[in-house]
């Protein structure tokens, strides 16, 4: 470490030598510039060799180094990157024993996916099984299945059709839409400048998608407009009973006791505690600028 004359605290140091010169007496012999020419750093420094103690992070019994990235710009999608990582990665000769795992967004959505299939293959199977228990009749239960199939075949071709991406997760829960009864709330949104409609959901046995906010199109009074779902507790205001809240995006008119129709077009984040109200609020900002630059690919 050195301190310079004008500071009170020590710098480190750092330096990466050539493979030849590392070793202790590469640093002794290591030549600085001088009034009298060059010499060597072991006319005026003390070389002290020390055990250099670092801590090794494993996970799931692997050493692993994790690297985080961010923008700060919405015009991108975690998806896009992601695929375009991987293309690369595809292209590296890594030695044996590494490997890549994309982490964050990209595993729960991996997680999500893996869940819903299983899902859909055991719901599937238990319709399937009570069919032929109601009809007695194996050929009218595929029969009826066959419609269940169709309705997602034809959803992949409208998607393929209109060069829309195809999301396993949003596509499966869009799939489903929720629809329901707008009910008063605390009006908490109005406050903090993000009026949201408080969704009630009359059928007790419809699949929630799990907490967390979502881009979403909302379907009200006959017309479709962008939305920001968000489900949970509300954890910034000590929230605790599960709500379902929507915040229509470009639209501001009274509509209690009006039903809704919500479909789901992205995942865009957990659900979070946040500092103070102010926070959120610029959380949720960023989430409505968010939805809007990418208008086009949501939609």
């Amino acid at each position: 470490e050195y301190r310079p004359d004008d500071s009170k605290d020590e710098i480190e140091i750092r330096a990466r030598f050539g493979s030849s010169m590392r070793s202790l007496s590469g640093i002794e012999d290591l030549k600085v510039n001088s009034i009298n020419g060059l010499i060597p750093v072991s006319t005026f420094i003390k070389l002290i060799p020390k055990e250099n103690r670092q801590s090794v992070i494993r996970r799931n019994g692997k050493f692993f180094h994790e690297i985080g990235v961010a923008t700060e710009s919405s015009e991108y999608l975690v998806s896009d990157k992601v695929s375009e990582m991987s293309k690369w990665l595809e292209t590296q000769n890594f030695e044996e024993g590494i490997e890549t795992k994309f982490r964050g967004m990209q595993e729960e959505t991996e997680e999500v996916t893996k869940f819903l299939t299983i899902a859909s293959i055991t719901a599937l199977s238990l319709m399937l099984i009570l069919l032929v228990t109601q009809f007695n009749s194996f050929y009218q239960s595929v029969l009826v299945l066959s419609a269940v199939f169709m309705s997602i075949v034809g959803v992949l071709i409208g998607l393929l059709i209109a060069g829309k991406p195809f999301s396993t997760t949003m596509t499966g829960i869009a799939i489903v839409a929720l629809s329901g009864i707008v009910v008063k709330g605390n009006h908490l949104g109005h406050q903090i400048g993000f009026p949201t409609a408080n969704l009630k959901v009359l059928d007790s046995h419809k699949l929630i998608p799990a907490n967390g906010v979502y881009a979403v199109h909302v379907l009200v009074r006959g017309k479709k407009y962008r939305g920001m779902l968000n489900i949970g507790v509300r954890p910034t205001v000590d929230g605790a009973e599960k709500t379902i809240e929507v915040h229509i995006i470009d639209f501001d008119e009274e509509i209690y006791g009006e039903s809704l129709v919500v479909s789901f077009d992205r995942w865009i984040r957990k659900e979070e505690k946040f500092d103070s109200l102010e926070a959120l609020k610029i959380q949720l900002k960023k989430d409505r600028e968010f939805i809007i630059a990418n208008d086009a690919s949501l939609s």
